[in-house]
């Protein structure tokens, strides 16, 4: 996590413009009924 977490502060610092996608991995181990809510409180961390 320490690793993404600079990634992202150096993309901040030098590359203002720049997007980022990030692939919610192993959504299927979240039961149905979760998923929206775990999606949306992944989304806004940060």
């Amino acid at each position: 996590m320490r690793n993404y977490a600079n990634s992202i502060r150096a993309l901040a610092e030098f590359s203002k413009d720049a997007k980022v996608f990030v692939l919610i991995h192993k959504m299927d181990m979240v039961s149905e009924m979760e998923r929206v809510a775990v999606f949306v409180k992944t989304k806004h961390r940060g």
